[in-house]
């Protein structure tokens, strides 16, 4: 196994270099706003503040050790061949690599005053791929880096909230973590290694018996190993308003708003799109069960040249099912469902119609674990089988038939497009997911995905081949 170390090739340095010296004055601001949140944050629970006088101090420590296994594909290429969308070679098809992530912690809980100050540290070994292969914009004055696998002691957490924590108002500034639900919305991308969508933010929370409210302003950062993000630019800001109203029969019931603008011209454009939707999730048993999650998305896509392009687009994903929990052995529970997201019939002429996301995770099990898709011009009917061998031993069971919606369109997550294609099915996929929990500290899981390539891949010749990823994760945590 060869080490990676994740770092980008040298003859990018000075395109990098230029890119960091942009906006030197916001980052000496931001710089001074984060260090001055950091020596207040004793101060204000200490036994002199009055909130402080029973505050509670808790360190944590997580240690997640993972070894993957790779076939047929990579990060960035589809193929034995690994051709990335752009005609070239791109890492190896067959990677074996171990990820490492690390999050150490102290959280302090007063009474109406709590903070958190919290790094973590990303690092990967033995994968063929590098940080120079996930540069957006290489070479122009846009350049910046989105790497899922490394970042090297980054600020995890590091807010401060003002308010009771148990219910009424509370206001959370500084950085933080802003998921709900499934985190297909709000949510972090955490589950290749690096962290996405870490908010710096000014967040207002309302929390009742039955319902909450919460709306925030922020910018979320770049994943750069190289540099800190403290001393970068932001990838993306954005609005959020997210609400919960939990029914006794309906379940949760989730009205949620979003504003998105891009903050660096990718590929020539930058987005200021606004979504609006609702989630509804019933996911006690036994009895029926759904997860209804409904989107629509507006705005423009602002371009570096040319004329401002309007977006007008759409995603839905519903799951309905059956929880037998408590009345058969495994207590199984059963669900079918169809993701989907509308893509372009017509990408190089009018509106956009192709759905992007707002600020929720891709990776993990919303669309295979294998990481071959994303909510964009896709449609996935599958099946869902979880079952409970044992008490604390989950195993899951999931088959996806993935198709573009719009043949003319991209393959989303690749970005593989095909002129005059006439073929939509991408493929099949068959998941299998292991999760124990032996000890309190200790949490295991396993997975194996097998991927069949649709006529898309093959008939287009973009590869001849199946795929395949193993995945065994420990988790540690104190």
């Amino acid at each position: 196994m060869t080490a990676s170390t994740g770092h980008r090739q040298p003859g990018s340095t000075a395109d990098r270099v230029r890119s960091q010296q942009r906006n030197v004055g916001t980052v000496r601001d931001r710089l001074c706003c984060f260090w001055v949140l950091v020596f207040l944050l004793p101060l204000l629970s200490s036994p002199a503040a009055p909130w402080g006088i029973a505050a509670e101090y808790r360190p944590d420590l997580t240690v997640r050790e993972r070894l993957e296994f790779w076939n047929g594909y990579n990060k960035k290429a589809y193929g034995d061949q690994a051709v990335n969308p752009g005609g070239n070679r791109q890492g190896r098809a067959s990677d074996r690599f171990v990820l490492q992530r690390i999050v150490a912690g102290l959280t302090c809980r007063g009474d109406t005053v709590q903070w958190r100050v919290a790094a973590y540290d990303a690092r990967a070994w033995g994968t063929s791929l590098g940080v120079d292969d996930f540069v957006k914009n290489r070479g122009t004055g846009q350049e910046h880096v989105m790497a899922p696998y490394w970042e090297y002691l980054e600020p995890y957490e590091l807010y401060i909230g003002l308010g009771k924590e148990t219910g009424g108002s509370r206001l959370v500034l500084g950085r933080q973590i802003i998921g709900f639900g499934d985190n297909r919305i709000f949510g972090p991308g955490a589950v290749t290694n690096s962290i996405g969508w870490l908010w710096d933010a000014a967040r207002y929370q309302y929390r009742a018996e039955s319902w909450s409210l919460d709306g925030w302003y922020g910018q979320t950062k770049t994943q750069d190993p190289d540099s800190p993000s403290l001393l970068r630019e932001y990838a993306y800001q954005g609005v959020g308003v997210y609400g919960q109203w939990r029914h006794n029969v309906l379940g949760s019931v989730e009205p949620f708003y979003a504003w998105k603008q891009g903050l660096f011209f990718n590929n020539g454009s930058r987005e200021s799109v606004s979504y609006l939707g609702c989630r509804v999730v019933r996911d006690g048993g036994p009895g029926l069960v759904y997860d209804i999650t409904l989107a629509m998305e507006w705005g423009e896509y602002e371009e570096q040249e040319g004329a401002t392009g309007r977006v007008e687009a759409a995603a839905y994903a519903c799951k309905i099912g059956w929880s037998f929990a408590g009345q058969l052995p495994l207590s199984p529970v059963i669900l079918i469902g169809q993701d989907y997201a509308s893509g372009d019939p017509e990408p190089d002429n009018g509106p956009r119609t192709t759905f992007s996301r707002p600020f929720g995770t891709t990776d993990g099990e919303h669309y295979g674990v294998m990481d071959l898709m994303n909510w964009s011009n896709m449609r996935d009917t599958m099946l869902d089988v979880r079952l409970a061998p044992a008490e604390k031993v989950s195993l899951r069971l999931v088959w996806h038939d993935f198709r573009l919606d719009q043949a003319a369109d991209k393959w989303g997550y690749f970005g593989y497009r095909v002129q005059e294609n006439r073929y939509d099915r991408i493929g099949q996929e068959f998941d299998l997911i292991l999760k124990v929990k032996p000890v309190q500290w200790l949490s295991v899981m396993a997975f194996y995905g097998h991927f069949r390539a649709g006529d898309f891949i093959r008939r287009n010749a973009i590869a001849e081949n199946d795929a395949d990823r193993a995945v065994l994760q420990l988790t540690f945590s104190w």
